[in-house]
């Protein structure tokens, strides 16, 4: 025997909902749709969510660290310190490399201006910013007009200064 209560449709509707909530929640990864006995869908039509797998934690388990015996030790050779630099005491200079001479005459608009300074020195050719390199060397090209041109290669610290006089005859 039903009991009264059952024979309601809205009972019958909350338990059919109970039961797909229920079904749907067993792992099936699809939606599924509520159909009649006849096979076809209810005037209701139900699509019920796949279940969505929520991630747990598990514990994984870890061997023990098996006991060894100490390592034995290698021979590795150690290398001395490294004497820290010093400040450099040398005098400022300025060397010119190239070109050979202070007056030159040249037949190309460019002409490679290299010389070399203590390494901390500010370097200027014709008021560009030139660095010098960890030896001391420097080098810049420089654009010639036609006829004379004035090359002042200066070293800052307590001054030192180069003037060139190059003649651009094409």
């Amino acid at each position: 025997m039903i009991p009264r209560i059952m024979n309601s449709p809205k009972a019958i509707s909350i338990v059919v909902l109970v039961l797909l909530t229920v079904l749907g929640c067993t792992g099936s990864q699809t939606g599924t749709v509520a159909q009649s006995a006849t096979g076809q869908p209810n005037q209701a039509t139900a699509v019920i969510p796949a279940a969505t797998p929520v991630p747990t934690l598990a514990a994984t388990p870890t061997q023990p660290a098996m006991a060894t015996s100490a390592p034995e030790p290698t021979q590795q050779a150690t290398q001395a310190p490294t004497a820290t630099p010093e400040a450099i005491q040398e005098d400022l200079f300025l060397q010119l490399i190239s070109p050979q001479g202070s007056e030159v005459f040249v037949s190309d608009p460019m002409i490679n201006i290299a010389a070399r300074t203590r390494v901390d020195a500010v370097v200027t050719v014709n008021d560009t910013l030139v660095e010098p390199g960890i030896d001391g060397r420097f080098s810049l090209e420089v654009g010639l007009d036609v006829g004379a041109n004035i090359i002042e290669v200066v070293a800052s610290g307590e001054q030192e200064g180069l003037v060139l006089a190059v003649i651009y005859l094409p």
